[in-house]
């Protein structure tokens, strides 16, 4: 094996590692982008219930599960920076 072979091993894994990670940031970048437009559906939803004068029983039970959604995704979110530390 020469030294150039060696040195095309290296750069290839080099090359293979630093694709493996664009992959990983763009796969989350889907993920962040998946969870704003949930929170935001979410919100644009409870906003539209809470300004009805007066909520029926299924539209009531309905803002109580989107308010435990939207607790869900917020803890969810900040426990995302901690995680990747």
């Amino acid at each position: 094996m020469s030294p150039h072979d060696e040195n095309g091993d290296a750069s290839d894994a080099h090359q293979a590692q630093r694709r493996q990670e664009f992959e990983e940031l763009a796969f989350q970048e889907v993920l962040a982008s998946l969870a704003k437009m949930r929170y935001d559906a979410v919100a644009r939803r409870l906003d539209t219930l809470s300004g009805q004068p007066q909520l029926s029983p299924e539209e009531r039970s309905e803002m109580m599960q989107l308010l435990g959604w939207m607790r869900d995704l917020k803890q969810s979110a900040a426990a995302k920076p901690e995680a990747s530390r």
